[in-house]
């Protein structure tokens, strides 16, 4: 977050960063203040006025109001970031990595895990699997039976596992 601070600082106008620091200053507590909820809020708000075209602004925004339980808002802001097609994969692991320490709906986190996936199968396949057994992993957790089953598929065919996982682990995980 100190990083965030300082690029906030020193261009007060970016968007991005400020949504980014907004998000974060939520994920960085796990029982946020009323200080830090209205902090967040007003980073995310800020950045909405600044950058309204910007798909990656929008994300962390929407990432905000849905945990802020802005249930409508976020709906909004995530059918108005639809096209991730523009966005860097660093960019989209940064998202997901929010997405991921707020605890958001499954459907919007999907959503940007699968388009990372498509770049990066075509860049780093290593980082491809890890992302498929992220999503497996997340599908298995909130009772997603046919999507964990359509990632079972794939990652039951695989020889090279990503990091530690082994075939036996990611078994357990699709049997328990």
């Amino acid at each position: 977050i100190t990083l965030l601070n300082d690029a906030v600082r020193l261009e007060p106008s970016n968007a991005i960063a400020l949504s980014k620091r907004g998000a974060y200053r939520l994920s960085s507590e796990e029982y946020p203040n009323e200080s830090v909820l209205n902090l967040a809020f007003s980073d995310a708000v800020k950045a909405n006025l600044l950058d309204p075209n910007s798909i990656e602004t929008k994300l962390y925004v929407a990432a905000v109001h849905e945990y802020l339980q802005n249930e409508n808002r976020a709906k909004e802001l995530y059918s108005k970031a639809n096209d991730l097609s523009d966005l860097k994969l660093e960019n989209l692991l940064s998202v997901i990595q929010i997405q991921e320490s707020l605890d958001l709906n499954i459907e919007n986190r999907r959503k940007v895990i699968n388009k990372a996936i498509s770049i990066a199968e075509n860049s780093n396949s290593n980082l491809a699997k890890e992302l498929i057994v992220k999503r497996f992993v997340m599908s298995v957790a909130y009772g997603e039976y046919n999507a964990s089953a359509d990632d079972w598929n794939i990652i039951k065919e695989w020889r090279d596992f990503p990091n530690e996982n082994t075939k036996e682990e990611l078994t357990n995980i699709f049997f328990s």
